[in-house]
């Protein structure tokens, strides 16, 4: 079975946001199945640059045009929580594999209308604990063992 490639874009993928740049990018480059294809931020200058750094071919300050992009399978969710139901709704509405940052939404309500659309149509979907990948919290357990 040959193994297929899966396209990546990631929303709030600037390499100064420091989750996106010391958790999602590093795991993705470091994965042959995964190849990153668009960087979205919320200024065109951050999201050219760090596409051009990570040689991804896109660059998008809106995540509806992200998400619409035919060079995206999935799509990594990395911005404030206050934003992530309209972009999520958005990757969903496009048919994409999505990824989001925990905590998934500002409530019940938008989680739950969100897992619903996922599961409608049969999108594979995720929610990222990497508050367990924080260099305070791996500092934290450190010192107490």
């Amino acid at each position: 079975m040959e193994n297929r490639i899966i396209n990546v874009g990631i929303i709030g993928g600037s390499l100064n946001n420091q989750w996106a740049s010391q958790t999602h990018i590093p795991a993705l480059k470091n994965n042959p199945y995964y190849k990153i294809t668009a960087i979205g931020t919320s200024n065109i200058d951050t999201a050219k640059e760090s596409a051009k750094i990570l040689n991804a071919p896109h660059s998008f300050t809106d995540f509806k045009e992200l998400a619409q992009t035919k060079d995206v399978d999935l799509v990594v969710v990395s911005i404030k929580v206050p934003h992530h139901y309209d972009a999520v709704i958005a990757v969903l509405e496009e048919n994409k594999h999505i990824y989001c940052e925990w905590p998934l939404a500002i409530n019940t309500k938008q989680a739950e209308k969100m897992a619903q659309l996922a599961n409608e149509r049969n999108i594979y979907h995720a929610i990222g604990l990497q508050g367990r990948q924080s260099p305070e919290v791996n500092y934290l357990k450190q010192a107490i063992r």
